[in-house]
């Protein structure tokens, strides 16, 4: 009913008599529009699932949602998934990288484990020099810097 209201306002609003139309049937039409426009949207958000969407009941008949079976915070999920999905973002260039210097920047930045290795443990890792990781991980900066900065550019071209 609303969406039909506001179908009508939008028709009396925009409405041009020297334009050849009747009112009516132009209301009808803005009023059809905006209830298509509605059904549409409906549908784009129908696979959509909340973690406050119920998905079944206990045995006293409360809603169980998806967020009391994860057990932590609503806060927390969101944090989670925007940590993830920014992570995924930083690995897509990591992985472009030469092995080697794939390898010192994923371990000295946590990328693997979620745990920071300290220069001494990747050297003995690849068997080098504990000064040259720091080369190898300043030069993988600068190339994932360089790539970043030709993504820019192709983002505008």
């Amino acid at each position: 009913m609303s969406v039909g209201a506001l179908g009508l306002v939008k028709a009396v609003n925009t409405f041009r008599p020297d334009a050849g139309f009747v009112l009516s049937a132009y209301a009808a039409r803005c009023i059809e529009n905006e209830v298509l426009m509605l059904l549409r949207a409906s549908r784009k958000r129908k696979g959509e699932v909340s973690l406050s969407d119920p998905i079944g009941t206990d045995s006293e008949g409360n809603d169980i949602t998806f967020i009391d079976i994860l057990g932590i915070p609503p806060g927390q999920v969101e944090d989670q998934v925007v940590r993830k999905a920014a992570m995924e973002k930083v690995r897509q260039p990591v992985r472009k990288l030469p092995r080697k210097e794939r390898t010192v920047i994923e371990m000295r930045y946590g990328l693997l484990d979620g745990a920071m290795h300290p220069q001494h443990e990747v050297a003995a890792l690849l068997g080098i020099f504990r000064s040259y990781v720091s080369r190898m991980e300043k030069r993988a900066i600068e190339m994932l810097r360089a790539g970043m900065e030709m993504d820019k550019v192709a983002e505008f071209d």
